[in-house]
């Protein structure tokens, strides 16, 4: 029986997860792949017919017409997969998540070295200057939260409405490896056998 042939076709900042995803595709030994830059997908549309499947990993400039179509087989904590017919979307939403997302998402990615960068402590009030910040494994020695003074009044508003900050490009890692992890197990082969 022949190899099922698709393209992943992936933005800037997405190169790394579509480099996994084609390993984990490898692994599985049932389909061959073809790992384009949106470059190199824009200057092959002539020659690509519909019947091609392609998988855009990202918010790619193409990915962003096809995404209004998509049915979502998978959303949550801004992770999302889908697909119409022979074009699949792998992709992270660009926003902050949620303290209740975020903790959600530490629990479904297990990892002994800790990513996460800055926590804000939205359980103190806000007189009480030695919960200002908090650092991963690191007590604030009493009065740091003055030295922090002025990074604790510019994420003050996001801390209220998000319960944290944290660096967002390591969040974005993280759910990239969990978005594509799952559509590798969950959704890969009913996107290609469709």
């Amino acid at each position: 029986m022949a190899k099922k042939n698709c393209i992943i076709v992936y933005g800037n900042e997405e190169r790394v997860p579509a480099n996994l995803l084609v390993g984990l595709i490898g692994e599985k030994g049932e389909y061959t792949v073809a790992l384009w830059d949106e470059k190199v997908y824009e200057d092959s549309l002539s020659k690509i017919t519909s019947d091609t499947e392609i998988i855009f990993i990202g918010e790619t400039k193409a990915a962003k017409n096809i995404i209004p179509n998509i049915k979502f087989e998978y959303e949550n904590t801004g992770m999302k997969y889908g697909w119409l017919g022979n074009r699949a979307v792998v992709y992270v939403e660009k926003r902050l998540l949620s303290k209740d997302e975020f903790d959600y998402l530490k629990t479904e990615y297990k990892k002994e070295d800790n990513p996460f960068a800055i926590f804000i402590d939205t359980n103190t009030n806000e007189d009480n200057n030695n919960a200002a910040l908090k650092l991963p494994g690191i007590t604030p020695p009493i009065g740091a939260a003055k030295v922090f003074g002025f990074a604790k009044s510019m994420v003050k508003d996001a801390a209220n409405s998000s319960g944290l900050i944290l660096r967002s490009q390591e969040i974005r890692k993280i759910q990239y490896d969990c978005v594509v992890k799952t559509f590798f197990e969950e959704g890969l082969t009913k996107f290609l056998e469709a």
